[in-house]
């Protein structure tokens, strides 16, 4: 009779866990691009890892040669991109939305580092600036992905944000 005294405790845990993860699988399809909670932030460059959502499998490939080197990439009429640069106990994200040839840019890491940026889409190229000037992305379209500097204050990381794809995708 000792294994029928477990096996109430031990379905209610296995019925709260599957509805705990229905739950949060839900809130990441409606918010796709939530930052992972972190703790201080590092003055050193990193590279970016992969975003949380699904890329794309296969990058464009590169743009042929011209008289003055490589074509410029064109970015979609609408598309998204997600980076994540590690740091020392936490992950900044970066998320950025182009639709024609504007685009706006969020950075968090959940401990202080939180900026919104906006700016032209041009030729393949970012110029991103907060409000105040202080925070800047300046990126450039590459096989798919966006790759280059985000800038918050005087702190500047190196990221590449693959582009969204599938259901997370606008």
């Amino acid at each position: 009779m000792t294994t029928r005294r477990y096996i109430g405790p031990v379905t209610t845990l296995a019925v709260v866990g599957v509805v705990g993860t229905g739950l949060w699988l839900a809130n990441v399809a409606q918010n796709p691009a939530s930052p992972t909670p972190a703790a201080e932030a590092s003055s050193a460059p990193a590279a970016v890892a992969s975003p949380v959502p699904a890329v794309a499998a296969s990058p464009a490939p590169a743009a042929p040669a011209g008289p003055a080197g490589p074509a410029a990439q064109e970015f979609p009429a609408k598309a998204e991109y997600v980076g994540k640069i590690p740091l020392p106990g936490r992950v900044l994200s970066v998320e950025i939305s182009v639709d024609g040839q504007n685009a706006k840019a969020y950075a968090c890491d959940n401990a202080g580092i939180e900026s919104w940026l906006s700016g032209p889409a041009v030729d393949g190229a970012l110029r991103l600036t907060d409000t105040t000037g202080a925070d800047r992305l300046n990126g450039q379209l590459r096989n798919g992905s966006v790759v280059g500097t985000l800038w918050i204050g005087e702190r500047s990381w190196e990221f590449e944000a693959p582009r969204v794809v599938g259901d997370y995708a606008n």
